[in-house]
């Protein structure tokens, strides 16, 4: 009996057995037919890494470097135009905001809160994102227009986003 294994991921073992049959060949499995099957060997020569195949092999994350094209920031975009709005309103704590805004900006959003909600409190109700566009400069900034329904109004946000150190972050915002 030999057993092989397909390249494809968590394949089972095909196991082609020895017995004879009436032609003369040996019966086999129905998976073990496939011609991709290759035999193991325990002579096999081992596969020789180079310095560039080592550095692939580790996951970007553990390397602490970037796998890639960063990933589409439409989304964040959506909520981070959200959180301000909310925030402006007292309806969601600034603080939420600490991670994905760049310090100066971050600044000038606390002094705004601080303005708006020394006016007197709103309604709780949570802004509705209507619509995003999201235009990449390059691979590591992109720039969005989102528009936020709050309360009887409609607001404009334009945010410039950059990926820095494997998270985007927000480096302008003009909120309307």
């Amino acid at each position: 009996m030999t057993t092989t294994l397909s390249p494809a991921r968590h394949a089972r073992p095909h196991v082609t057995h020895a017995d004879p049959s009436p032609r003369g060949r040996p019966t086999t499995t129905a998976r073990a037919s496939r011609n991709h099957a290759e035999p193991l060997s325990a002579t096999a020569a081992p596969r020789v890494r180079t310095p560039s195949a080592l550095r692939e092999a580790v996951p970007a994350h553990v390397a602490g470097r970037d796998a890639g094209r960063p990933s589409d920031p439409t989304a964040l975009a959506c909520a981070i135009a959200q959180a301000v709005v909310e925030a402006l309103r007292g309806v969601r704590p600034l603080a939420q905001l600490t991670r994905w805004l760049a310090p100066e900006i971050y600044a000038v959003v606390t002094r705004r809160c601080e303005v708006t909600l020394a006016a007197g409190p709103y309604p709780t109700r949570p802004a509705r994102v209507r619509r995003a566009r999201v235009h990449r400069v390059d691979d590591r900034t992109a720039e969005a227009t989102v528009v936020v329904e709050d309360l009887d109004r409609v607001r404009a946000a334009a945010l410039r986003l950059e990926h820095v150190r494997g998270a985007w972050r927000v480096t302008a915002l003009v909120l309307g």
